[in-house]
């Protein structure tokens, strides 16, 4: 679920109760408010487990912009995805969503990720998922949206020890303009993207 709660940094830290809650569809995995209001996107997975869903709440007045928007394909679909990652462009225009799965029809076997976008005016796909290589895994930092509206996206494929950072920028279509390659990696990618946006410091572990 998610609510409302009011938190005081002037009077030690003071909680106070909840005044507000909302049932989602399923359990949260990422939450963001992409266009600087009160509108709140929260990724969720499925309750049945396999399967992505992203909801969008007024957090002000509860209303519900969205109830659910589904990211898996139908269930005869070759993909099978999970939720990885929330983040937002700048401006507040755009908002990004990552999921990681493994498609069947793969010979390598191997996982992907697919990178989605969203218009946050009615929150409606703007165009087909980016496909790259690699598992995403919510214990690193998957997703990041640096300040010049790129995106940045941290995978790793867990049996063979590869991971990949990705830099993706947008036009009419996304493109991929860097994509780092890092050998030997047994644990979670983190990044950390610069003020200025166009480049990264990345932490793996090996």
């Amino acid at each position: 679920r998610m609510g409302i709660r009011p938190l005081s940094a002037e009077v030690d830290g003071l909680v106070g109760p909840e005044v507000a809650s909302w049932s989602l569809p399923g359990p949260p995995v990422a939450v963001r408010a992409p266009a600087h209001d009160e509108r709140v996107a929260v990724l969720c997975r499925e309750p049945r487990g396999a399967g992505v869903v992203l909801h969008v709440r007024n957090a002000a007045t509860g209303e519900v912009i969205v109830e659910s928007v589904p990211l898996t394909e139908a269930p005869d679909s070759l993909v099978d995805r999970s939720p990885a990652g929330l983040a937002s462009s700048p401006d507040g225009r755009w908002l990004y969503v990552l999921t990681t799965g493994y498609a069947a029809d793969n010979p390598s076997g191997e996982p992907s990720s697919w990178l989605h976008r969203f218009d946050t005016g009615r929150f409606r796909t703007a165009g087909p998922p980016l496909e790259l290589p690699g598992a995403a895994e919510t214990a690193g930092t998957p997703l990041i949206c640096g300040s010049d509206g790129a995106c940045w996206v941290a995978t790793r494929d867990p049996g063979a020890g590869f991971a990949y950072v990705t830099r993706v920028v947008y036009a009419d279509e996304p493109t991929v303009e860097v994509q780092a390659p890092y050998f030997g990696v047994d644990g979670p990618v983190r990044v950390a993207v610069a003020p200025e946006g166009a480049s990264a410091a990345v932490a793996v572990g090996t």
